[in-house]
């Protein structure tokens, strides 16, 4: 009677375990969440790029120009990244930075 316990308890367990995802689960999910977090606020620079060039009538405009203008709140990284050198170009093109992991993440507008 103790031996079935015990065996149906630790089959209890690994049931239980086998049902939890792993760690490294976890971590693909988290960096794919920074990852798309990342993409929107590129969009966001993108978009606010391209309200500013037609309101201000200027080919192009950088990420701080549209922060100093007040266009939009600045960005904070999530994983790193540094959106200063972000230009905006009124023919569209492709915004990207670099997250401290080395991945590179770019949005086309």
């Amino acid at each position: 009677m103790k031996t079935a316990i015990i065996t149906l308890s630790l089959i209890c367990a690994l049931f239980t375990l086998s049902g939890c995802p792993s760690p490294s689960a976890f971590n693909k999910v988290r960096e794919e969440s920074r990852k798309k977090v990342i993409i929107n606020n590129l969009r966001q620079v993108a978009s606010y790029g391209q309200m500013y060039i037609l309101e201000q009538e200027v080919p192009k405009v950088g990420y701080p120009t549209i922060i100093n203008a007040k266009m939009m709140p600045e960005l904070q990284p999530i994983d790193g990244e540094d959106y200063t050198p972000l230009v905006v170009s009124e023919d569209g093109g492709t915004l990207q930075v670099t997250t401290d992991s080395g991945q590179v993440i770019s949005y086309e507008y």
